[in-house]
């Protein structure tokens, strides 16, 4: 929802370059652009660190829960919907490599 060029992604389901229209009467303060890599690196992040079998989406959620994070006062509370699980996924390999995420230090991380 970026509202930039029309392309292709890797992450199913999540990928649109406008703002529905049945968004205007809604209250949204942020939307984050969440690329691929960063979706997928908190996939595997998720699964090797806590277990949890996700699909991209769900990891591109995280990933901007974290930013979120960042900017919110010390104290708050985040809630994530993980919109996806990752048993449709295993075919496509979305566990193997390594996470590539760097501690969460800084009001900033790595996923590249």
């Amino acid at each position: 929802m970026n509202g930039g060029p029309a392309h292709g992604h890797e992450i199913e389901g999540i990928g649109v370059e406008f703002i529905p229209q049945f968004f205007d009467n809604l209250r949204i303060d942020q939307i984050y652009t969440i690329s691929d890599a960063e979706g997928f690196a908190f996939t595997r992040y998720l699964a090797k660190n806590y277990g949890l079998l996700i699909g991209s989406s769900s990891g591109a959620a995280m990933a901007a829960a974290v930013k979120e994070s960042f900017v919110l006062p010390t104290g708050s509370s985040i809630v994530t919907v993980f919109p996806d699980g990752g048993d449709r996924y295993l075919s496509k390999q979305i566990y193997a490599g390594e996470s590539t995420i760097t501690p969460f230090t800084g009001g900033e991380y790595n996923a590249l």
